[in-house]
């Protein structure tokens, strides 16, 4: 169970921090003439928000399972990616 909130913590730490990236670039991107106003509200920033939330939902997860498992595992991962989500998903 352990390695699951592992993966589950890692795996919403990065989701949060692709997410980040993506929805700095949506409006960068639409002022380097990259892509389009549409494209970066409708594709870019819709995904990013998407990626967000589940990356804070996968934090949230791995916060849980870690605080079952039997030998305390480190959660740095997990909390920092719930505060990068939880900034970006709102």
């Amino acid at each position: 169970m352990s390695r699951i909130a592992i993966f589950a913590g890692a795996l919403g730490f990065w989701l949060s921090v692709a997410s980040a990236v993506g929805i700095i670039l949506s409006p960068l991107g639409f002022r380097l003439g990259l892509w389009g106003y549409a494209f970066a509200l409708s594709v870019v920033l819709k995904y990013a928000t998407y990626a967000a939330l589940a990356g804070l939902a996968l934090c949230i997860v791995g916060l849980i399972l870690s605080k079952l498992a039997t030998p305390p595992i480190s959660v740095g991962r997990a909390v920092a990616g719930l505060i990068i989500s939880g900034l970006f998903a709102g």
